[in-house]
């Protein structure tokens, strides 16, 4: 049996099954949110393959900022320390993703300058 202090005296909570249940409940509205979350991580990682294989056909890269893929790499790898810490499948999978492939974008507008 738990002790809850309260304002107006004490609440005895019998189990922690209650508790519990309520966690399970919203283990289960997160795994649907997943799925959504693996959804948009397909599509809006896969948005970067396009500018990846065009600059690799081309050897160019005149067009492209440096200095945004450099702030976006930077908010990628922010982004999959944060989906690390909240153990996101979508979030981290889409990041490492993202992540390599700005850094080809990367690598590509050093070279191909």
């Amino acid at each position: 049996m738990i002790v809850i202090p309260a304002k107006a005296g004490i609440h005895f909570v019998t189990s922690i099954d209650s508790c519990l249940r309520r966690n399970d409940r919203k283990k289960k509205m997160i795994d649907k949110f997943e799925i959504v979350g693996l959804i948009a991580a397909v599509l809006t990682t896969s948005a970067y393959v396009p500018q990846v294989y065009k600059t690799w056909k081309t050897k160019s890269a005149g067009n492209i900022s440096l200095t945004m893929y450099i702030a976006m790499f930077i908010g990628i790898i922010l982004w999959l320390i944060y989906g690390i810490h909240l153990n996101s499948l979508a979030m981290i999978v889409a990041n490492i993703v993202t992540a390599i492939l700005t850094l080809i974008i990367l690598v590509f507008k050093i070279r191909y300058k």
